[in-house]
């Protein structure tokens, strides 16, 4: 894919460097294969040491924290990350700016734990408390860490780097120490750890990059929560039937089925997360051309990515299903393997997820739609929590899967539907990036990713013995025939691709 440079140099006084978007994307994509490969890595070294229970007791306290999390300030980082793209350029300006949102990133944190407190009064947690207690430390950490400042920056080299070093430390702590099934409290220390020392890393170079933060920056709480709470209620929507799922599962079945439905969960995290990589650079930069006035650039770039995820979405999910029962194997052992269902649902779910994560937080967000937006997710999340009362109780973590699913898809209808009114509502409702070809480019994609990923994996299911050797062979193989057969049906990116290269334009 050839991305032009986007910008050789700063554009104001005191500016920031406008970094090439190519560079960008690659250094993303980077940073976040190797935060896909931390929980993959450990999850499978975890759920083989401490067992389904184990893993399921560390699962069901994060549920929990990750609803804190939010809370103290994840629910505005899109917010924030926007707020600071567009001022940028302005130095001063967004030293002022980053330290009011981090005065309202601590108020919301101290929320987050005055939360914490009433839920463990009530018994949330209960016989669990001191992992709980330990995960929970990673509110106010990442509340101090500013992570949304260093992406509205692009600051994605040294994102890159600082996540590598933690990690790979984390890793080796948990080579080396959890050895035992009741290690899962360890486990949890060391998964804490190193989130948590990202970020003090970045409170210590934020000096570096912005300079020292406004005193004054606690004044204008109220403003910025006015602005920030459509954001912060649409986050915490999707949240809900991200992660209740787990907190439902662990109430309405047991330790067990929420460690083997985590195992299905985490790989379709890790399939979603590489998928959405690429439009997780878009927010910062889409924030920038509108803060510069520049909306027809930004409206080039998004139609593009658009059209881009549908290519790379559709395949992915079917090829999950292809070798959903390889992975579970390979990575958590033989007794996770029975999570496939629910794998296999999620997968469905994560055609949907894709482009929900695109269009709101990479179109809506950016352009000031965030109420729109809130109202889809919380629909959403109300669905969803409705079908986990009905379904979990009838067919477990299928039923959670089947919940969830069903909720990413009635938010792709609600997306489909603000998309179409989009299109003409003057200068900033211009966004067709998922109209007029999509639907035959789902089509196209569903074709080539059932002849050459769902047909040839049937037949090396029929030909080839364990999984490992499934799994090397399907994976090529793949690759190879689904552009094949795309190029076939006459699809236009993968022809241009062959003449001129992959190439998104100017951006």
């Amino acid at each position: 894919m050839h991305l032009h440079r986007s910008g050789s140099g700063s554009r104001g006084n005191g500016g920031l460097e406008e970094k090439p978007l190519l560079s960008n994307l690659f250094v993303n994509f980077i940073r976040t294969l190797l935060n896909l490969l931390f929980p993959v890595i450990t999850f499978s070294y975890a759920s083989r040491v401490l067992g389904d229970k184990g893993i399921g007791i560390v699962s069901y306290t994060d549920s929990i924290v990750r609803y804190l999390i939010l809370i103290g300030g994840s629910g505005i980082s899109y917010y924030a990350m926007r707020e600071a793209a567009g001022v940028r350029e302005r130095r001063e300006l967004l030293a002022r700016r980053a330290g009011e949102l981090l005065c309202l990133n601590l108020g919301l944190s101290g929320i987050a734990y005055l939360i914490l407190a009433v839920l463990l009064a009530a018994g949330a947690g209960k016989g669990y408390m001191t992992v709980l207690l330990v995960q929970s430390g990673i509110v106010f950490f990442n509340a101090l860490g500013m992570e949304w400042l260093y992406n509205a920056l692009e600051e994605y080299r040294y994102i890159a780097i600082r996540t590598a070093v933690f990690q790979g430390i984390a890793c080796l702590l948990l080579f080396f120490l959890v050895k035992e099934e009741q290690d899962y409290l360890l486990y949890a220390v060391i998964m804490t750890g190193a989130g948590a020392g990202m970020q003090v890393m970045n409170l210590v170079h934020v000096q570096r990059t912005v300079g020292f933060l406004s005193v004054k920056g606690c004044r204008p709480f109220h403003k910025h929560w006015q602005g920030a709470k459509y954001v912060f209620w649409a986050n915490l929507a999707i949240s809900v039937y991200v992660h209740i799922d787990k907190t439902m599962l662990g109430n309405l079945c047991s330790m067990e089925e929420v460690g083997l439905y985590a195992a299905a969960h985490q790989i379709i995290q890790a399939v979603a997360g590489l998928l959405t990589c690429v439009t997780n650079v878009l927010l910062p930069r889409v924030s920038f051309y509108l803060g510069e006035g520049r909306g027809e650039e930004a409206e080039k770039l998004l139609q593009k990515i658009g059209s881009g995820i549908v290519l790379f979405a559709v395949p992915a999910a079917v090829g999950t299903v292809c070798v959903g029962k390889s992975l579970l194997f390979l990575l958590s052992g033989q007794e996770f393997v029975q999570a496939f269902p629910a794998l296999a649902v999620l997968s469905a779910g994560m055609l949907f997820s894709v482009y929900n994560n695109y269009y709101i937080w990479q179109v809506m967000i950016p352009y000031k739609r965030e109420k729109e937006a809130f109202y889809g997710t919380f629909g959403s999340a109300v669905l969803n929590v409705v079908l986990n009362f009905w379904l979990i109780p009838v067919w477990g973590m299928t039923g959670a899967a089947a919940a969830t699913a069903a909720a990413e898809a009635a938010l792709f209808l609600l997306c489909g539907i603000r998309n179409k009114a989009f299109g003409g509502q003057g200068e900033r409702g211009r966004i067709r990036g998922a109209g007029g070809k999509t639907f035959r480019l789902v089509l196209q994609a569903l074709a080539a990713s059932g002849v050459g990923i769902g047909l040839s994996s049937f037949l090396i299911d029929r030909m080839a013995d364990g999984p490992l050797i499934r799994l090397l062979l399907k994976v090529p193989v793949s690759l190879v025939l689904y552009p094949v057969v795309l190029w076939l049906l006459g699809n236009e990116t993968v022809r241009l691709a062959g003449r001129k290269g992959f190439g998104i334009g100017k951006s």
